[in-house]
């Protein structure tokens, strides 16, 4: 008897895996243009969904790695373009708010020559880089605006 996994049963660095993985699987079935609207793209998979070899597709993906990948196929929400990067990933979130992909993991080596994975992504860590300049430039402009008033 073969037990299949689900999905949301799995660790969270295995889930990132497998949702890379399968957008990258899916990609090659559906995925025609560069897309510049998440709607053009959610569209394009919606389509594909009709399709008659669709479930067949998705039950190939499930035999390869021995999981239950219903959860995030079953509508277009989950279909997502990153923020960052314009690449195509798919959400794997329990509460789907996910906007930016963890396809590139980011690695960097610390000051000691160790190698320092932080679980983010290369998109995330640009993210968090930018909104730590936002903040930043807020308390400056903040700063000097208490400063001249006084």
């Amino acid at each position: 008897m073969i037990i299949i996994r689900k999905f949301l049963e799995l660790e969270k660095d295995e889930q990132r895996d497998l949702a890379n993985a399968l957008a990258v699987y899916l990609s090659k079935f559906f995925c025609q243009d560069y897309y510049i609207n998440e709607q053009d793209l959610r569209n394009d998979f919606d389509c594909f969904r009709k399709q008659d070899f669709f479930q067949d597709i998705v039950s190939e993906f499930e035999r390869e790695h021995d999981v239950s990948i219903a959860f995030l196929v079953k509508n277009s929400k989950r279909i997502k373009l990153c923020k960052r990067c314009n690449e195509f990933f798919i959400s794997f979130d329990t509460r789907n708010r996910q906007q930016i992909c963890r396809k590139q993991i980011y690695v960097r080596f610390a000051s000691d020559k160790f190698l320092n994975i932080n679980k983010r992504s290369v998109c995330e860590m640009i993210q968090r880089q930018q909104k730590s300049i936002e903040w930043y430039r807020k308390q400056l402009l903040t700063e000097s605006a208490s400063g001249k008033s006084q």
